[in-house]
């Protein structure tokens, strides 16, 4: 936790936790402002600008300063439980949102099966398939592969956490890899110019989420405000904040889904590069066959999980 604070100052941390919380402080004091007319009259201004004084000024800074620090940093800590919330590990993702998942991967399934079997039957018949019908079957399995897990029972109740579920299961998929048991280790031998592009995909991620969730608290803070005060007038001049709101929420989950596909390139490539650098640290040899390095891994991932001693012959 300490690292992540150490962190806070940087690019990543600009990009993906201040600048969303500064658009919700901004909607925010707008609309509590507008509902509640001196609510804030003491703070960031006074009816006129003469009657501002620089201690007035710097007290009002630090506490936006202070309010904006204090949300992104929490934000920050709890990065991971809003990830996983949004991938659909909560109640609502396993019991509402997930049977419609089943059926998107049940139908892409079907389709590429299809397009597959369309492909093979020209070219037994006429010795290869045309080039439209490669293309159908080579978009159906990349939009398969990038966009679900392998099997059904690895789904999610998201799109963006099936896209997440997808890349965090290519290395087993791959080499036999258990990424839990293995990304600690392997990201330590990674170089630095491949962790600052981690970085700054998963900051990107990090923004469109936190865009996402604090539109929502936006929305919801509006309608609360509206039903306790029952300002229509106010509410009328508002306007444009939940339309405004709902729109970002949209295009920011887009954008998490798209910045999870490239975030999971970044995350695949780690184990394509580096995988042999982690079996040369620990002395073994590299293996010869896929088969043969699909046991080291394996006998590895329960060597790192459950501390049993490996039996990897040298």
């Amino acid at each position: 936790m300490f690292a992540d604070f150490v962190k806070a100052f940087d690019r990543n941390y600009i990009i993906a936790y201040l600048f969303p919380v500064l658009v919700f402080i901004t909607m925010t004091y707008e609309i509590v402002s507008t509902f509640f007319p001196n609510a804030l009259s003491g703070i960031i201004y006074s009816d006129t600008a003469s009657q501002l004084e620089i201690m007035d000024l710097l007290w009002n800074g630090s506490i936006i300063f202070i309010i904006t620090m204090f949300i992104s940093i929490i934000m920050m800590i709890i990065n991971l439980e809003l990830i996983r919330l949004l991938e659909g590990y909560s109640s609502i993702g396993k019991e509402i949102l997930l049977p419609r998942q089943i059926r998107n991967f049940e139908d892409i399934q079907s389709k590429l099966e299809k397009a597959k079997k369309d492909r093979d039957d020209e070219v037994k018949e006429k010795g290869e398939a045309s080039d439209e019908t490669r293309r159908i079957y080579r978009k159906l399995k990349s939009k398969y592969r990038n966009n679900f897990p392998p099997r059904k029972e690895y789904i999610l109740g998201t799109e963006f956490g099936n896209v997440i579920r997808s890349f965090e299961l290519y290395p087993m998929e791959m080499y036999g890899i258990d990424s839990i048991a293995i990304w600690d280790r392997i990201t330590c031998l990674v170089p630095k110019e491949h962790i600052d592009y981690l970085g700054d995909a998963k900051a990107s991620v990090d923004f469109a989420i936190n865009i996402f969730y604090l539109m929502m608290v936006v929305l919801i803070g509006y309608v609360v405000l509206l039903v306790i005060t029952r300002c229509i007038s106010q509410a009328i001049t508002l306007w444009w904040i939940p339309i405004f709101a709902i729109g970002l929420a949209f295009f920011a989950y887009r954008m998490a889904i798209s910045s999870a596909r490239k975030w999971g390139l970044a995350v695949k490539s780690v184990f394509d590069l580096y995988r042999y650098d982690l079996l040369k640290k620990l002395d073994i040899d590299i293996p010869k066959t896929l088969d043969e390095e699909k046991k080291i891994w394996r006998e590895l991932n329960q060597a790192f999980l459950y501390w049993d001693i490996p039996n990897i012959k040298k």
